[in-house]
């Protein structure tokens, strides 16, 4: 029961992220699931190798899914979340029976033991061990969910200490581990397009990496295009002007990268410059701008960058005329040699509507012989 239902149920309670007018009432949840968590991995080193059925099956073991839970929460943008989660932690790993049951957990107990008094301890050192954590490949996914939703907060003093101590990691890591967590990053947006929340800290995540660590410089023109394909299609349709803000300012960095990235990402800031929301047009062309500014030679070849420069610069894409800017779009994509987006053409006949007295009275006409 504990192995195949109980912490099965738990560990789902742990992805509880509800909001309403009092907050993250979710993360009541995701404590009480903590709490239970470290009772149930208790209660699992008290038994036999016979008794727990789970240290014969392949995969990773129950208690190890608690801890990579755990770990995730240890980097939660909530203080009370994030203390209890290291606590919890420095418990469970306090159990020699279970050392043989936790992956890595001699590093583990290493990492955690530090949070024996985590009350005293300040709150500038909450994210000391991500760069430890990071290093442990069979956690290190999950630590880089948990400190994506911290860094990509609304940037307040947690986020920006997370944002440091990621910064620092990576620094620490070199370009390697700079790899390893953008994967992993793309590997959270991808498994989850259509979730505004992790969406948006995810993609200001990966934003901070390029603007912060460099990220364009590891040249993984596989990696930027699935990237940029994800954030068109999460974004496709979207009204939640903070994101799209934030998308645009991603799809800027990854047009940095050499063609096809360069043309494919251009393609889709000149697209946005008829958007709906005059702020984000703007924010769209202030991209274009400052990428047709920072133009090389080797790479303008038949581009018309001073034409599209003069275009971007002269138009006013938040208040200006809506033909105008429609028609400076259209001139844009010429000088890229780009084929405008096509309208889709919704197939169906527009039916004129008759006047039901009109048509009475020619019935009443056509009745009476006339």
């Amino acid at each position: 029961f504990l192995c195949e239902e109980f912490i099965p149920c738990l560990v789902q309670a742990m992805d509880d992220y509800t909001i309403d007018n009092r907050g993250d009432i979710g993360s009541w949840v995701r404590q009480a699931a903590m709490e239970a968590m470290e009772a149930a991995c208790v209660a699992l080193g008290h038994l036999t190798e016979s008794e727990n059925p789970s240290l014969r099956s392949d995969g990773p073991t129950p208690e190890t899914t608690v801890m990579r839970a755990l770990v995730k929460q240890s980097l939660e943008k909530i203080d009370r979340v994030r203390h209890a989660a290291c606590l919890h932690c420095n418990k469970i790993l306090s159990s020699n029976a279970l050392a043989s049951r936790i992956e890595c957990f001699s590093e583990l107990n290493s990492i955690f033991q530090d949070f024996a008094n985590l009350e005293e301890a300040s709150r500038s050192s909450i994210f000391d061990h991500v760069k430890a954590i990071l290093s442990l490949e069979n956690y290190r996914y999950h630590a880089t969910q948990g400190i994506a939703l911290s860094a990509g907060g609304l940037g307040d003093s947690v986020s920006q200490m997370a944002i440091n101590a990621l910064v620092q990691a990576i620094e620490s890591g070199g370009p390697t581990l700079l790899s390893l967590v953008a994967h992993d990053l793309h590997s959270m947006l991808a498994g989850n397009v259509g979730d505004a929340r992790i969406m948006l800290a995810t993609m200001r995540t990966l934003e901070l990496l390029f603007s912060k660590a460099s990220l364009i410089d590891l040249q993984d023109s596989k990696l930027f295009q699935s990237i940029l394909a994800d954030v068109s299609t999460g974004t496709k349709n979207c009204r939640d002007v903070v994101m799209l803000q934030v998308a645009l300012l991603l799809i800027g960095h990854i047009s940095y990268g050499p063609d096809p990235l360069l043309s494919d990402a251009l393609y889709k800031l000149i697209a946005l410059l008829t958007n709906r929301y005059p702020k984000i047009r703007r924010c769209a062309a202030e991209q274009v701008y400052m990428r047709l500014i920072s133009f090389e030679e080797d790479e303008i070849g038949s581009f018309d960058i001073d034409k599209a420069t003069d275009l971007v610069s002269e138009i006013s894409w938040d208040t200006g005329n809506a033909q105008e800017i429609k028609s400076a779009r259209l001139d844009l994509f010429a000088c890229f040699h780009m084929d405008p987006p096509k309208k889709k053409e919704t197939g169906t006949v527009k039916v004129q509507k008759q006047d039901d007295a009109l048509s009475n009275y020619a019935s009443l006409v056509n009745h009476a012989g006339y």
